[in-house]
């Protein structure tokens, strides 16, 4: 270990070797909530502004209708907007796009959401990757629990589905059926379609799990981009790299955060960390002047990395 990993595992609380477990003092290094009195007059106000702002288009219209309506929840395959839904793994379902050619043969985007956010959101409203060309088919995933119509969070001050989120915690039985509803997920596509590469996208929790797959899936994926994820803000968060057996492949990763995310310094000490495992390409990249949000600009520098590991045969 140099003086430089000695002062990282001194400074984030973190184990630097084989194992990397978060310790609780670094679950308040740098995450600031936003503390809210949710019970007077001027925040039920201001919810019902934000809401309406936010969610007034109409592909969010379409997306509060689908979570609030059974209908959707009855039907195990729909198609809307060019949009596939199907149910997989104990009634989990996925969505997906499919190419105009079937014999073609495409790559494909895994993305995960963040937190408390849903997959149709992310598909209908926040990216842009229905429009990335026909040379993908992109997916969707949607992680466990229940969905509730979107409300504001009262400590982190975004909109909420729900407690819903992916498992990161390495004791709990949930991140076994999130790896195996992710296998399932790449399983299903490769079945129906020519699939190529498959690429991992996920955003904040998403992202955090994403490097999970490093280490529980390391020869399934052509490369992951851990979007304002990192190592993640979780003590039960653990990195056990003696899962990789020698000839595992060691998958490369993308870091991309900002310069005000909360999960930069996450991000900076993920990367440190995986470079020190031996892992060959951990790129990361800080977006100016913003936040922790998934904004559809970080897409086309996205892709260009994706493009540049083909192009060099990473």
């Amino acid at each position: 270990m140099d003086t430089k990993d000695s002062e990282l595992s001194s400074r984030m609380g973190l184990e630097i070797g084989i194992n990397y477990t978060l310790e609780e003092n670094f679950k308040q290094l740098s995450y600031k909530t936003i503390n809210i009195e949710t019970n007077n007059e001027s925040f039920q106000s201001g919810l019902a502004a934000i809401l309406e702002h936010k969610y007034s288009n109409n592909k969010m219209n379409k997306v509060i209708d689908i979570v609030s309506n059974p209908m959707y929840n009855n039907i195990s395959e729909i198609s809307l907007n060019g949009i596939i839904k199907e149910t997989i793994l104990n009634d989990r379902y996925y969505l997906h796009t499919a190419p105009k050619d079937s014999n073609n043969t495409v790559d494909m985007i895994l993305f995960y959401h963040g937190s408390r956010d849903i997959a149709w959101a992310q598909i209908l409203e926040y990216t842009n990757l229905l429009s990335i060309g026909e040379k993908y088919v992109v997916a969707f995933g949607q992680c466990s629990g229940v969905i509730q119509k979107p409300e504001i969070h009262p400590h982190y001050g975004y909109a909420s589905f729900g407690e819903i989120f992916w498992e990161i915690r390495h004791a709990h039985s949930q991140l076994e059926e999130d790896l195996l509803y992710t296998r399932a997920i790449v399983g299903d596509m490769r079945d129906q379609y020519k699939i190529r590469n498959v690429y991992f996208i996920g955003h904040s929790n998403g992202g955090v799990f994403g490097l999970l797959l490093a280490l529980y899936t390391p020869n399934i994926f052509t490369a992951i981009v851990s979007h304002m994820g990192g190592i993640g803000y979780d003590p039960g968060l653990h990195l056990n790299f003696k899962l990789l057996n020698v000839d595992d492949k060691r998958t490369p990763i993308l870091l991309y955060t900002g310069e005000m995310d909360l999960h930069k310094e996450a991000c900076e000490s993920a990367k440190r960390i995986f470079l020190n495992e031996g892992f060959p390409v951990v790129d990361m990249f800080v977006e100016n002047e913003i936040g922790h949000e998934y904004l559809p600009t970080c897409e086309p520098y996205i892709l260009n990395w994706l493009e540049s590991l083909e192009n060099n045969k990473v």
